[in-house]
C-alpha cells in the first residue's frame, strides 16, 4: 500500500509540472503526513503531543526495563 500511495502522491506532484527531484520530495511529505494521520504509533500521544504514541511506548517500557507491544486499541470519536 506503502508504494502505491507514494506513486499517486509523485504522480499529482508530475501534473503541476514539478522537477523530478521536487516530486520525490513532495511524495516523501506526503506520505509522511499520511501516517501520521492513519498509523496509532505515529499519531501524536493524547496527554503530551510532543511524543508520538511509538515514543510513549517505548519510554515506559524503557522504565520499566521490558518491552511493551501495542495488541489493539479502541477508537472513540464525537459526534458519530
Amino acid at each position: 500500500m506503502a508504494a502505491h500511495e507514494f506513486e499517486i502522491y509523485k504522480a499529482q506532484a508530475a501534473e503541476s509540472g514539478k522537477p523530478e527531484n521536487i516530486q520525490e520530495k513532495i511524495a516523501e511529505g506526503r506520505m509522511e503526513k499520511f501516517y501520521k494521520e492513519n498509523c496509532l504509533a505515529e499519531q501524536a500521544f493524547v496527554k503530551n503531543g510532543d511524543v508520538t504514541v511509538k515514543e510513549y511506548v517505548n519510554a515506559c517500557a524503557k522504565e520499566l526495563g521490558g518491552t511493551i507491544a501495542i495488541k489493539g486499541f479502541l477508537r472513540c470519536a464525537l459526534g458519530e
